[in-house]
């Protein structure tokens, strides 16, 4: 009897043993998988919760993505809270793009590169970018977790820059259903897929704008044809104040425009989503009472410092007779050591 029980323990540890070798897909099969599945021929079609920076914005847009090739993409924002983008919609045809922002009845046209999607667009796009590159990351498995409709692989991701990212990967359809990113060179954003179609027919007469009537067109392409840039050395023979400029900068940022707007100076740092201005021009007098502003020194000045949640950053003070003022669309950047690097 006793023979026969160790017997069958033998087996039972045999059987294990077997089946305990058996291995699932490796980190480089599921990215694989993945990016054949994101792939096709055709269109693609998504519907996404977009959560830009959970630790400075508090809220989730859900937004709607049609995507046609490389160079083809069209994004609606279908809800917002805390900003006035619902409604919003962003087109690109490869060579033009369009944004209409109904909160204001207006729409901006121009290149790719000048119009863009305020902050969507970069996690968006980042997001697939990581998607799209992740066999160059070193993934790492670790784990899977229970998503909304199934089981997820879990990967890991070392970014370039330092930074980390997290893709979770549905274990039926390969598809990816959650990116988590922080990079210095990405910027910070949750993006969470709740359906994604592929092999979509899209026609191209899509990704063009149809301007609604009524509405105002900012056409940036001809602002650019009938006036050629402007350099620091142009804006500084129009104005009598020295202009100053930052010695230090975030990394990758770098002046992109330089403007003149009713005897003041705009500088414009990018790109995003680390993106600044720099303003510098007459008094404006004393700021109203904010909630949201608390008083910072710099510079040996007293200055203002304004946060409000989800729209931004402004810092403003006043340095021999002349208004300067930094501001950002999210507060990511070091803009009190920006101020005390001015030259």
């Amino acid at each position: 009897m006793n023979k026969r029980i160790l017997y069958t323990l033998g087996l039972l540890i045999l059987g294990l043993a077997g089946c305990n070798g058996i291995q699932g897909p490796s980190p480089d099969e599921i990215v694989s998988h993945m990016q054949g599945a994101a792939g096709g021929a055709g269109g693609r079609h998504l519907l996404l919760d977009v959560t830009p920076d959970a630790a400075v914005w508090p809220d989730t847009l859900a937004v709607e993505v049609w995507e046609k090739g490389a160079d083809r993409h069209r994004m609606e924002v279908r809800q917002a809270t805390g900003v006035p983008w619902a409604g919003m919609v962003m087109v690109i045809n490869g060579s033009q793009a369009w944004l209409y922002d109904p909160s204001h009845q207006e729409v901006t046209v121009g290149t790719p590169a000048t119009v863009r999607l305020p902050v969507v667009q970069d996690v968006v796009l980042s997001a697939q970018e990581l998607i799209r590159t992740a066999d160059a990351s070193h993934p790492q498995l670790l784990g899977s977790e229970q998503l909304d409709g199934g089981q997820a692989y879990k990967l890991g991701l070392a970014l370039p820059d330092g930074g980390q990212a997290t893709i979770w990967i549905d274990d039926q359809t390969w598809l990816a259903r959650k990116v988590v990113f922080n990079s210095d060179a990405l910027g910070h954003g949750t993006v969470v897929i709740r359906t994604f179609e592929t092999n979509v027919d899209i026609p191209d007469s899509f990704f063009a704008l149809a301007v609604p009537e009524g509405t105002r067109v900012v056409d940036l392409n001809a602002v650019e044809t009938s006036s050629p840039p402007l350099s620091l050395a142009d804006v500084q023979q129009q104005v009598t104040f020295p202009i100053l400029v930052p010695t230090y900068l975030p990394p990758g940022i770098a002046l992109t425009h330089v403007a003149l707007a009713d005897g003041a100076v705009v500088l414009a740092y990018g790109p995003t989503p680390n993106a600044f201005t720099l303003v510098q021009g007459p008094s404006v007098g004393p700021l109203p009472a904010l909630d949201t502003a608390r008083t910072v020194t710099l510079r040996g000045k007293q200055g203002t410092l304004i946060i409000e949640e989800g729209q931004g950053l402004f810092l403003t003070w006043e340095e021999n007779g002349v208004h300067i003022s930094i501001a950002e669309p999210l507060p990511e950047t070091e803009p009190l050591q920006i101020a005390e690097a001015l030259q």
